[in-house]
């Protein structure tokens, strides 16, 4: 998780490998874009952590399952 919140903040790109059908429930405010403005900057919403979030960051999942079945938030 650090080193996607560095990610976040420096808006480079994540590659998450070999995700499986079940995902992690701490990915899930990334994927939901959980952001608020604070300050005039925006920040995502991390649990109880704020992370500075930069507008250039990417987040990309791959799985080898042929047919997986993901909820929308994560297939969209």
């Amino acid at each position: 998780m650090a080193t996607i919140e560095k990610a976040i903040a420096a808006g480079t790109a994540v590659v998450l490998q070999n995700v499986e059908e079940e995902i992690d429930s701490a990915i899930e405010p990334i994927l939901k874009k959980n952001l608020k403005k604070v300050a005039g900057k925006l920040m995502l919403i991390l649990g109880d952590k704020e992370v500075l979030y930069h507008p250039d960051f990417r987040f990309y999942m791959t799985t080898k399952i042929p047919n997986p079945i993901y909820k929308p938030e994560v297939s969209t």
